[in-house]
């Protein structure tokens, strides 16, 4: 979602390289959000996975570690500004 709770349709979900630890990405998986800003990976192992989230307008998320634990995780994607 973006910063005011709008749904971000078509974003791009991606497993990443966890630049902190410096391990590349485990696993080869990308998807795009649903008309709800929503995505599901149901087959995904349950371990902390870094993931890339991107959409057209706004700054793109790297590295961003998550647990696949069944519960929803809230991705708030911030507007691009001139600066960017």
């Amino acid at each position: 979602m973006d910063e005011a709770g709008n749904t971000i349709p078509k974003a791009v979900v991606r497993t990443d390289y966890d630049f902190k630890n410096q391990i590349a990405a485990r696993f080869a998986w990308q998807t795009e959000t649903d008309a709800e800003g929503g995505f599901e990976w149901d087959s995904a192992p349950a371990e902390e996975i870094c993931f890339w989230f991107e959409a057209d307008g706004y700054s793109v998320i790297r590295s961003l570690p998550l647990l696949a634990d069944g519960s929803e995780h809230e991705i708030k994607l911030k507007r691009k500004t001139n600066a960017d």
